[in-house]
């Protein structure tokens, strides 16, 4: 499964076998969206577009844990 955390709402997006995109607020709310962030069904209505195309697409390069952030820094010291 494939699921990204927003870094600023820590709303998670998760990626469906169609191709669709759950949305899971921090409340419990849910939602599913299209790729391009158009809200299908659910209750909740919003969300982003950006990280449902790159979620909807598998752009991550692999599978994040739930329990993660979806986001790494990283500090190349190349000299």
């Amino acid at each position: 499964m494939v699921m990204m955390r927003h870094p600023l709402s820590s709303t998670e997006y998760h990626r469906n076998d169609d191709g669709t995109v759950r949305v899971i607020g921090r409340d419990g709310s849910e939602g599913t969206f299209t790729r391009l962030g158009i809200w299908i069904s659910g209750k909740r209505r919003s969300a982003d577009p950006g990280l449902c195309r790159w979620v909807s697409d598998g752009s991550l390069r692999e599978a994040v844990k739930a329990d993660d952030t979806g986001f790494r820094a990283r500090f190349d010291t190349a000299e």
